[in-house]
């Protein structure tokens, strides 16, 4: 089974992706992060440590591990490395904003570093997403199953064939049931993006036999709702955007 045929890790590594898109400020602000830690002012030269390396990890691990997630053949490889950014990413990072609560910061300034502006705040809200998604990997990883190299046997339908109940023709069906198509649907109205994603690929897995096909109904909404959402959201920042300069 693969990785993303599980629920939870689908939806993880969704989460990891932004994750690593809201902190691409991380690696913009590194420089000044470098500057301040040669800085002969700087006392707390272990929490800038801590920060640019929590800050580096959440980046480049959460983009990685989303990008593992979608190309592992099993959800077992996937277990440990969610632990080990959980802990060297978000933990370190929210560990260092209980820190500078204690040395008397503000609790906005300490967790979502307001004083950086917009950037700062989404890569400091990154923190919380990523360690969501990592989470829902590493549940998903660690409660999948071991597969069981058993021979099964699927017969299909026989075209033609009747239900002896109902007398209604049964239509030939493949593939196991999968919950893909109504996650698609959902993600439609709270992650545009990640309907798009799942959308892709519960039609993909439908073609290659490895779901059922009986909700396309369901995974073409969600896909067609996701890209609808994305191009109305999208025109609406770009509406405000003219709409505030003048």
């Amino acid at each position: 089974m693969r990785a993303t045929q599980k629920p939870q890790i689908l939806i993880g590594a969704i989460f990891l992706a932004l994750a690593s898109l809201a902190s691409i400020d991380n690696l913009i602000s590194l420089p000044n992060t470098f500057d301040w830690l040669t800085n002969v002012d700087n006392t707390f030269v272990p929490a800038t440590v801590i920060d640019i390396f929590s800050m580096i990890v959440i980046t480049v691990s959460s983009a990685g591990l989303a990008i593992w997630a979608f190309v592992a053949k099993t959800p077992k490889v996937l277990g440990v490395p969610a632990i080990i950014l959980i802990v060297a990413g978000p933990v370190c990072a929210i560990g260092l904003n209980l820190f500078w609560l204690t040395q008397g910061s503000p609790f906005l300034e300490a967790f979502f570093q307001t004083y950086g502006g917009p950037g700062r705040i989404a890569a400091s809200t990154s923190v919380f997403i990523s360690l969501i998604g990592a989470s829902l990997v590493a549940a998903g990883a660690f409660s999948a199953k071991p597969e069981v190299a058993s021979p099964t046997v699927t017969i299909p339908a026989a075209v033609g064939a009747f239900d002896p109940r109902t007398g209604q023709p049964i239509a030939p069906t493949g593939g196991t049931q999968s919950n893909l198509p109504l996650i698609a649907l959902i993600l439609a109205f709270v992650v545009p993006l990640g309907a798009v994603i799942v959308g892709h690929i519960s039609l993909s897995q439908m073609k290659q036999g490895l779901i059922s096909s009986q909700n396309i109904g369901m995974a073409k909404t969600g896909l067609i709702l996701g890209y609808v959402f994305i191009g109305l959201f999208s025109f609406l920042e770009s509406f405000l955007s003219c709409f505030t300069q003048h």
